[in-house]
């Protein structure tokens, strides 16, 4: 099997789902949690206001999860935050906007089932033999 055939054959089966994820946000330093978490709530629409355009009025986020653990102490904290919108279009605006971001060092990309995750990183392996 041909790597772009195995690719194609992950991609078409890809079940995307409504939620995105946003790479390098730093994340607040607050050992309390509802401080850390407002502010980090206030950096995450911060980065989806430079992203979607002037005619779209706003996006239902319904809710934001940290990937990870947080560290007490930790100098430079980077979990990652996960958006869950309202819609696959709230999704796809942002996704067709995202490169917006690439002057902040932000990066916005799809969230995937966990199942296609594994096919992705098995697809090498599964192509060398």
């Amino acid at each position: 099997m041909s790597r772009s055939k195995a690719v194609n054959t992950i991609s078409e089966e890809a079940k995307y789902l409504s939620s995105l994820i946003i790479w390098n946000l730093e994340e607040s330093k607050d050992n309390d949690f509802a401080r850390r978490h407002a502010h980090d709530l206030q950096l995450v629409e911060s980065a989806v206001r430079n992203v979607i355009p002037k005619e779209v009025s706003g996006l239902h986020i319904t809710k934001v999860i940290q990937l990870g653990k947080w560290v007490v102490g930790e100098t430079e904290p980077r979990r990652i935050p996960k958006l869950v919108l309202g819609s696959f279009g709230e999704r796809n605006i942002l996704l067709k906007n995202a490169l917006k971001t690439r002057d902040l060092n932000i990066r916005i990309r799809p969230d995937w089932p966990l199942e296609d995750l594994i096919k992705w990183k098995n697809a090498p392996t599964e192509l060398g033999t």
